[in-house]
């Protein structure tokens, strides 16, 4: 194999072993929070609607209540968790392949650093500009600050379900694989790359696999 392809195919093992290690990790602090708590689908997730609200940060800090809560006592971290900007801590803006920005590093989210070097970015789904929101999400890098710093690379999204079960699971996870990677191409989307953040459900759906056909 040339170098070029030994290179890739190293950084998509490391890829889908830190997936795959932060999935678990998510999973055991869910499962020791029920222990607490009790089942997930009881949990507090509830924020209510405050329509009248400026406060632009009110959904993370949602999410860091919700956080410090279920997730931070469970989870070994590098250092207490930060909310803040991404960028006062180092952190880039965060792009699809086209180059297009997906989050860029001047919103506030709940930082928090493993020893590993995966970064968690916890927030609220939802509407900022209403102030609504509905579910907590969970933003992953897999390398920190370290590039490419590109979704479906070295970034993806968990998120609780939709549904009753509140499941915590990679975003559409519930959805078949043609769909996944038509998602993952962006050919279902409105074409500004936004649908490489399904890329991460489609290696869990591929047996925590980068398979071929992967737009890598």
């Amino acid at each position: 194999m040339t170098l070029p392809v030994v290179i890739g195919k190293y950084q998509k093992n490391i890829t889908v072993e830190r997936l795959k290690q932060t999935y678990t990790l998510l999973q055991q602090a869910v499962l020791a929070s029920q222990a607490q708590y009790g089942d997930i689908i009881n949990w507090d997730v509830s924020v209510g609607i405050d329509k009248d609200s400026e406060n632009p940060t009110m959904g993370v800090e949602y999410a860091k209540a919700f956080a410090d809560k279920y997730f931070i006592p469970h989870l070994k971290l590098a250092h207490p968790p930060v909310l803040a900007q991404l960028k006062t801590l180092g952190y880039p803006n965060y792009k699809v392949k086209s180059g297009a920005i997906y989050m860029g590093y001047t919103v506030n989210k709940y930082i928090a650093e493993l020893p590993n070097g995966v970064t968690l970015f916890f927030d609220y789904n939802g509407n900022s500009s209403l102030n609504t929101y509905t579910l907590p999400i969970i933003f992953v890098d897999i390398n920190g600050k370290q590039e490419p710093n590109i979704v479906g690379r070295d970034f993806f999204l968990f998120q609780f379900e939709l549904t009753s079960s509140k499941k915590l699971s990679l975003i559409g996870s519930s959805w078949k694989r043609d769909r996944l990677k038509e998602l993952c191409l962006d050919k279902a989307a409105d074409g500004n790359g936004f649908g490489s953040i399904y890329c991460g459900t489609l290696i869990f759906v591929d047996g925590w696999q980068i398979k071929d056909d992967y737009p890598w």
